[in-house]
């Protein structure tokens, strides 16, 4: 597995830098012992304002060399299932919503979710799907 970090080309070093800092701990916070191999990318070959070609090949290069690394090392596991939590809400009478993307695996009414860094455990009571695949009782 890599992670690959676009728009280097338009964001400052210290931008570039907290958000590897930010994927780190993500990856932390997930139980990843072994953080995969961060490759920072800009603008291909002939759109790069402000940076030499030699910069776009150099970021072309690194990117196909370091897809190659990491295909021969095993991925890690995830959690599952693993949400992307967006919003987090209470609605008066019914309890904390929360909204986000489903990453890894699947919940069912009844699932218990740890929650994050706190490591609280609550038990889904309902779910609703906006769109995308739907289940009445499930998604995934």
């Amino acid at each position: 597995m890599i992670v690959v970090m676009t728009k280097e080309d338009i964001a400052s070093g210290e931008q570039m830098e907290g958000a590897e800092k930010s994927v780190k701990r993500a990856f932390k916070t997930l139980g990843v012992k072994e953080i995969p191999k961060i490759i920072r990318v800009n603008l291909p070959i002939g759109r790069n304002e402000g940076r030499s070609d030699q910069s776009s090949q150099k970021s072309i290069e690194e990117l196909i060399t370091g897809n190659g690394e990491a295909s021969s090392s095993s991925l890690p596991s995830l959690p599952s299932p693993l949400i992307a939590i967006d919003h987090c809400f209470a609605v008066k009478g019914k309890g904390n919503v929360m909204t986000g993307s489903v990453l890894n695996g699947e919940i069912r009414v009844g699932t218990e979710i740890e929650i994050g860094m706190t490591k609280e455990r609550r038990e889904s009571e309902g779910i609703t799907v906006m769109e995308g695949r739907k289940g009445k009782d499930h998604c995934w």
